[in-house]
C-alpha cells in the first residue's frame, strides 16, 4: 500500500531496480497523486509485467484523498481491500 517509488521531488534511482525483473505476482495499491509515485510518474517506469496496480482516486501517499474530491479515506481503504481480496482470489 503506497509503495515509495522515489523520495518526493527526486528520481527513483535504486528504489525500483528490483521491480524490473520481479517474478512474484504483486499488487500495488497506490494513490493517483502520491508524491512518492503518482500515476503519471509510475506509468513511465519499466516494471515487471507481474506487477498489477490498483489506483486510488485522488489519494496521497497515505491513500487519503482531498476533501474537494468528494471521497474520504475510508472509501480508498475499502477500494484497496476489495482489490487485495480479488488479487488473492485470482492469483495463480
Amino acid at each position: 500500500l503506497g509503495f515509495p517509488f522515489r523520495a518526493p521531488g527526486k528520481e527513483p534511482k535504486d528504489r525500483i531496480e528490483h521491480l524490473k525483473n520481479l517474478k512474484t505476482p504483486t499488487l500495488i495499491c497506490q494513490g493517483t497523486r502520491d508524491s512518492m509515485g503518482s500515476i503519471e510518474d509510475v506509468q513511465n517506469y519499466q516494471l515487471s509485467k507481474k506487477i498489477k496496480f490498483h489506483w486510488l482516486e485522488d489519494g496521497d501517499h497515505g491513500l487519503k484523498p482531498r476533501k474537494a474530491s468528494g471521497l474520504e479515506l475510508q472509501d480508498n481503504l475499502n477500494s484497496a481491500c476489495e482489490a487485495i481480496k480479488y488479487f488473492i482470489q485470482t492469483i495463480k
